[in-house]
């Protein structure tokens, strides 16, 4: 079965509304139009687009619903992805969400390593 990529809706506001508006307005109306990117338009891997489209995450809007815990139940889906996810909403200038922190790396403990013996033949 084909997917269906969701385009943003076309149009907006005349020019000379715009003139109109204050700053503000401009940039809510500029981050509306940056949510609207789809995904593979992101910047980010094949991989991850396919994984996140087959699930029906196609703009970004969608997959910044998300929680990491969520994304995290996506079968395939690891820190890598994750970390790939934040990088690509911070190149279209949004800033993920807070839930999204880049994971802590494991330490193993701090135990001497036991040399291992030699089996060699003398």
């Amino acid at each position: 079965m084909a997917r269906r990529r969701r385009r943003p809706r076309g149009g907006g506001p005349t020019p000379e509304v715009m003139e109109q508006w204050t700053a503000v307005q401009r940039a809510e109306y500029a981050r509306e139009l940056r949510l609207d990117t789809p995904v593979a338009e992101m910047g980010v891997s094949v991989r991850l687009v396919n994984t996140l489209e087959n699930l029906g995450i196609i703009l970004c809007r969608d997959l910044m619903q998300f929680t990491a815990a969520q994304l995290y139940e996506i079968p395939n889906f690891g820190d890598k992805m994750l970390v790939e996810c934040r990088e690509g909403v911070k190149r279209l200038g949004l800033q993920p969400p807070r839930g999204w922190r880049r994971p802590r790396r494991q330490h193993t403990s701090k135990q001497k390593k036991v040399p291992k013996p030699d089996l060699r033949e003398r």
